[in-house]
């Protein structure tokens, strides 16, 4: 993408977007945060469903990017959609509702991009040390994050 691309008519990026609605995770001066002093674990309260999915968007570009091949940026989306997918269908399951983030195959599809936590930190789920874990069910968090995963996933096949 283009820099204007990135870019909404507000100046904000996809870097950005995640915590452009904010304020107080900025850092000293209003710099944007490092990605570790993001707080992504709870949608804060009034947000509309439009802003989450941009929110959402805004993380998977942001994985996407990092990506150097199209076949990364397939099963990047791809794994993040099975687990998504998997917390929505079966909330009760708590197999779908933790990722051990030291799994090989989870690292090799997803885990190694630097975002990829974020990503998932939009659908709901907390990190606990090697543990990615949904501990509150949203329904309707985990639908957008679904939604735009899958939007997603067939604009990669058309390109």
């Amino acid at each position: 993408m283009s820099n204007d691309q990135d870019k909404s008519d507000d100046g904000i990026t996809a870097a950005n977007l995640l915590t452009h609605s904010a304020p107080e995770n900025r850092g000293v001066g209003g710099e944007q945060p490092m990605d570790d002093d993001v707080e992504m674990d709870e949608r804060p309260s009034g947000r509309a469903d439009g802003e989450v999915a941009e929110v959402v968007r805004a993380a998977v570009e942001l994985v996407l990017e990092e990506c150097v091949e199209d076949s990364q940026r397939e099963d990047a989306v791809r794994v993040a959609l099975v687990i998504v997918d998997n917390a929505f269908r079966h909330p009760e399951e708590p197999r779908y509702r933790r990722i051990n983030v030291s799994n090989g195959a989870f690292q090799r599809a997803l885990g190694r991009w630097r975002n990829s936590i974020r990503l998932l930190r939009t659908a709901g789920f907390q990190e606990r040390e090697l543990v990615l874990e949904l501990t509150s069910y949203d329904p309707a968090r985990l639908y957008i994050a679904k939604s735009v995963l899958e939007e997603t996933a067939r604009d990669l096949i058309r390109t």
